[in-house]
């Protein structure tokens, strides 16, 4: 294989270079989505566990140690529930809107 490429000449640097980028470029979009990803049914059990135990602040602080865009619409909700159910609506669509905007943002969606 090193053969073939020395055989190609100064036009294969480039070739190979690109390469190098797309693979970066989908490794780290890969590692991105992942990240982002919560299991959802586990989440939301102890979300439910949560609020039964010991209430809303403990709902709050369950979102707080969580990370992905889910339990950060749940916190924008939970940490508005003193409010009442039209400032917690709002609050979650906000928030639902937020997390979109940087899904579509990091991962170059339309």
């Amino acid at each position: 294989m090193v053969h073939y490429f020395l055989e190609g000449g100064g036009f294969m640097w480039p070739i190979l270079i690109t390469l190098l980028f797309g693979l970066g470029f989908a490794i780290e979009r890969f590692y991105s989505l992942m990240m982002s990803a919560v299991d959802s049914k586990s989440f939301f059990d102890e979300i439910i566990q949560a609020i039964d135990d010991n209430g809303t602040p403990a709902a709050v602080k369950v979102c707080e140690e969580t990370d992905g865009p889910v339990s950060s619409i749940f916190y924008a909700g939970l940490s508005r529930i003193h409010r009442g159910l039209g400032d917690v609506e709002k609050a979650i669509q906000n928030a639902g809107a937020i997390e979109m905007a940087f899904f579509r943002k990091k991962h170059d969606l339309a």
